[in-house]
């Protein structure tokens, strides 16, 4: 298999069931596989977790519930349909990777770095997504219900049909709430989500349940909306730049 720079991935199956997915930092990459009995957990090794790097690594699939990948580089990594549920995934460097239709149920993401990530279909219920950088991020059909965005980066973010029921993507008072200048949030089922402070300036809300959401002091100029009806919008900037009562 082509040689890659910067690390050294071994992926090796164990009669104990396990496969070690061991990062480190070598001249050269390889991949080596070597099955004795059908496996059925995959264990990160890395001593400490922010020396890890798996940087386009193969992990379709991987079963990692629990893990500890803080400040791992991810970046480019495939991990479609991956088990990532209550994962430690905090400042990691997830950007460009592949998490269609992963599960991150529970996990820890507070600042880490998704840009450009496509998390198409994705969970992410009860997720801590703090700070996170969600730039031009694919969360098309994503499950972020019961999430905590506070501080979240969503520019130019996708998230059509998208559940963010009960999210909190809110700010605290004189700082910014959650980044959504020119996000796609079509469909989105945003009921009782707290969105105050939050810049939605030039999103797109077309179809969009917003009922109970909190809108408070939130920037909607030139955002498309089919309707504020529910929201509650005490010193909202509309989309005509108006301030509402």
């Amino acid at each position: 298999m082509a040689r890659r720079s910067k690390s050294h991935l071994m992926i090796v199956s164990l009669v104990l069931s396990v496969v070690l997915v061991a990062c480190s930092g070598s001249a050269n990459r390889t991949m080596k596989e070597a099955r004795i009995t059908t496996t059925t957990t995959e264990v990160f090794i890395c001593d400490p977790p922010k020396h890890l790097d798996c940087a386009r690594a193969d992990l379709y699939g991987a079963t990692l519930p629990g893990t500890n990948l803080e400040n791992a580089d991810l970046s480019n990594t495939n991990l479609e349909n991956a088990n990532l549920s209550n994962a430690n995934l905090a400042g990691a460097n997830l950007s460009y990777a592949d998490l269609t239709g992963a599960d991150l149920a529970g996990a820890d993401l507070t600042y880490a770095n998704l840009s450009h990530a496509d998390l198409t279909g994705a969970k992410l219920t009860g997720a801590k997504l703090e700070h996170i950088n969600l730039t031009e991020a694919n969360l098309n059909g994503a499950n972020l219900a019961n999430t905590n965005l506070r501080g979240a980066i969503l520019r130019a973010a996708r998230l059509e049909n998208a559940i963010m029921t009960d999210a909190d993507l809110s700010g605290p008072e004189l700082y910014a709430g959650a980044d959504l200048y020119g996000a796609y949030l079509l469909g989105v089922d945003l009921e009782n989500a707290n969105l105050s402070y939050a810049n939605l300036y030039g999103a797109t809300l077309y179809g969009a349940t917003l009922y109970g959401a909190n809108l408070s002091y939130a920037n909607l100029e030139n955002a498309r909306t089919s309707g504020l009806v529910g929201a509650i919008l005490t010193g909202t900037t509309m989309s005509d730049g108006t301030i509402h009562d």
